[in-house]
């Protein structure tokens, strides 16, 4: 089944520190965060690139990273879309 979690903060600025990158740190503001619900972790490393979805199961966030307190950090995807100039269709929007 699907991992649950709740949106705690729309409009969150953090700082997000790679690893693989000798801790380089990048500001980034607008951030969502998200609680896990009736589990320990909502997301975990290497889950990078996957995506938050609705109650009417359409993509809505794209996860990206995690905090020491389980707390997961995510962009709006229709951020991401207009920054990269493309439409996301969902089920309301596909015809075969």
């Amino acid at each position: 089944g699907l991992t649950k979690g709740q949106i705690i903060n729309d409009n969150y600025t953090t700082p997000t520190v790679y690893d693989v990158y000798d801790n380089l740190s990048v500001s980034r503001n607008s951030v969502y965060v998200i609680q896990p619900t009736g589990i320990l972790d909502y997301f975990l490393k290497g889950d990078s690139g996957s995506v938050s979805v609705n109650e009417n199961n359409q993509v809505v966030l794209l996860n990206y990273a995690f905090t020491e307190l389980h707390f997961t950090l995510a962009t709006s995807i229709t951020r991401i879309a207009s920054k990269l100039g493309i439409t996301i269709l969902d089920s309301t929007q596909l015809t075969l």
